[in-house]
């Protein structure tokens, strides 16, 4: 997801145009959603199958990454029909743009959160069930994980945040116009 956010941004993206930012953020949130799909499916599956089941949402990982899942089909459906293959006009698209920048920094930073609540929960449970002891590497290694997942978030709302890098695009239904070759856009 962190590429999905910074599609619009990244140095690496200056040169391409908007429709082609635009396509490469929905590539990059297309494969964040089939990685998040198939993460809630292997899990759902994994406590499903072992003898005995384990029961499904019983942590707060469960519930933090079905939130995030959640808020990112929601993210996806209407960035998809309101910007990729737009249903609505170009002034709810840019009123729209606010909201939907809010939500995909909301959606990110649950996704992020699961992450590492995921990985406090399996050293937890190394630590539990005395199969590991507390200053083992097994029980080191997801703490500093989630101290890299910290930094990632931090740097990537920085990123994103810093006046300095807000692109200067104006939106007019004729500038939207061109740049979609007759279709207006956002």
């Amino acid at each position: 997801m962190t590429e999905a956010v910074l599609a619009y941004k990244a140095p690496w993206q200056q040169s391409y145009s908007r429709p082609q930012r635009k396509q490469v953020h929905w590539v990059f949130h297309s494969l964040a959603f089939l990685s998040a799909l198939l993460g809630f499916l292997a899990a759902w599956k994994s406590h499903t199958l072992k003898q005995p089941p384990i029961p499904n949402f019983y942590s707060p990982h469960s519930y933090i990454g079905l939130t995030a899942l959640l808020l990112l089909v929601g993210q996806y459906v209407v960035g998809f029909a309101s910007y990729l293959w737009p249903t609505i006009t170009i002034e709810q698209r840019v009123a729209l743009g606010p909201l939907h920048r809010f939500l995909g920094l909301a959606v990110y930073g649950t996704g992020m959160a699961a992450a590492a609540v995921g990985l406090q929960e399996k050293a937890t449970f190394l630590q539990a069930f005395g199969k590991k002891a507390v200053n083992s590497s097994f029980i080191r290694l997801p703490a500093l994980a989630e101290l890299l997942l910290v930094a990632t978030v931090l740097l990537v709302m920085w990123h994103y945040a810093a006046p300095s890098r807000r692109p200067q695009v104006q939106y007019s239904v004729l500038h939207a116009a061109d740049e979609e070759g007759g279709a207006a856009a956002s």
